[in-house]
């Protein structure tokens, strides 16, 4: 969504996040839900692409730390269920709050989106 903050603060959402997953960490039965879903949706032939939405390192380090979530991990087995991952570099786009793409690096990240999803599956 195209959004804008007049006055950015690039810490806000961490505000929110610091709580977040207090005693409610990434859970592995969800994600390995996640995986079932994929691979049976790619078993009937649908293109199943992830990518991790581009925050602040703040953000990310909460959710890594603080919420046990592993990246590499979920990339490794969102392959191995048959999913298209797209490594989406976070720095490469700017936030208001930490969480939320400002409206110029909204309307790139979609447009970088739709080029790597057309560079991994030509034939769309």
């Amino acid at each position: 969504v195209e959004t804008w903050w007049i006055k950015p603060d690039t810490m806000n959402a961490a505000k929110s996040y610091k709580n977040l997953f207090e005693g409610d960490p990434v859970s592995d039965a969800v994600i390995a839900d996640l995986m079932e879903y994929v691979e049976s949706w790619t078993r009937r032939g649908i293109y199943v692409v992830g990518f991790r939405p581009p925050a602040s390192y703040t953000i990310r380090q909460y959710e890594e730390l603080r919420g046990g979530f592993s990246e590499p991990t979920l990339i490794d087995r969102f392959r191995e269920a048959g999913g298209i991952w797209l490594d989406i570099p976070p720095e490469d786009y700017r936030t208001y709050d930490g969480s939320h793409l400002e409206h110029h690096s909204a309307m790139q990240f979609s447009a970088d989106v739709a080029r790597m999803i057309r560079e991994k599956i030509p034939e769309l």
